[in-house]
């Protein structure tokens, strides 16, 4: 069983900026297009100089990309291994942070909103109701951290939307009796502040036989849950998310590398004898 949480707090204040930061800041974006904060700042990502692939919501919705391993299918240099919601395995450009002992730092960080998952033991986090996926190669602890020394993957939730009353949702149903279901509602709560309320449920049942008896192994059984409340006072603007997301697999099968695996048939033979 795995359990996380995590909380997120960001504030504003564009009264500070300079002329010259609000100068690297797009103007009059086209609608269809990506803003990235890869550099913690909003840019074009043409203009940001490292190897950085961008991944949007509309992108993730027409390809069915709901998780991190089918994700990773679309992004050169990028493999994430799902072994397992305790044990995940994000691979950038041949290397691999899989480990999440409490002795190793991670190579391969992941962020929600900048703010970062410091152990894999908790960064396979469910891919709902986001703007966007960065994943920026390389070396990236100047901006990141040491956590980040092969590379980041930065996860950019849904923010709550003032003046913006709305609500979507998702059902789907695929082979091992495979369900998923998602909803989400967006609403303002008063003058300058409104909340947003998102979440996942996803089941299927294990596709490895359990000789043993019981659940087969590999299956999935995840509950995730997003609360966020933005506010807004003269130029100051605050976004407080909270993340919590529960993970009841029955188990995950491994084959050994140093013994194949035997079938015995057993049967039982009558022998006779005559004299």
């Amino acid at each position: 069983m795995h359990f996380r949480s995590l909380a997120l707090a960001a504030i504003s204040l564009p009264v500070f900026a300079t002329a010259t930061a609000h100068a690297e800041t797009p103007d009059a974006a086209p609608a269809d297009s990506i803003i990235v904060t890869a550099q913690l700042r909003e840019q074009d990502p043409i203009d940001v100089p490292m190897a950085l692939s961008v991944v949007g919501n509309e992108q993730m919705d027409r390809m069915g990309l709901y998780e991190f391993d089918a994700l990773s299918r679309f992004v050169p240099g990028f493999e994430v291994q799902n072994q397992s919601p305790n044990n995940p395995g994000f691979v950038m450009r041949g290397i691999t942070s899989d480990s999440g002992t409490a002795s190793n730092e991670p190579r391969v960080s992941v962020y929600q909103d900048g703010v970062s998952i410091s152990k894999s033991r908790g960064s396979y986090v469910e891919l709902f109701d986001i703007e966007r996926v960065e994943i920026a190669k390389g070396p990236q602890s100047t901006l990141y951290g040491r956590g980040a020394l092969i590379g980041a993957v930065n996860i950019i939730q849904n923010k709550a939307q003032l003046d913006n009353v709305e609500a979507a949702g998702r059902v789907s149903y695929g082979n091992y009796n495979s369900w998923l279901t998602e909803g989400m509602v967006n609403a303002p709560i008063g003058e300058g502040m409104a909340i947003r309320l998102a979440g996942r449920i996803r089941k299927r049942d294990g596709y490895t036989e359990n000789l043993l008896g019981g659940a087969d192994f590999n299956s999935a059984d995840t509950k995730a849950v997003r609360g966020s409340f933005h506010g807004e006072k003269g130029d100051l603007s605050f976004d407080l998310i909270g993340n919590y997301q529960k993970d009841t697999p029955s188990g995950t099968g491994f084959k050994s590398i140093a013994y194949n695996p035997i079938s015995w048939n057993l049967t039982q033979t009558s022998l006779g004898l005559a004299s």
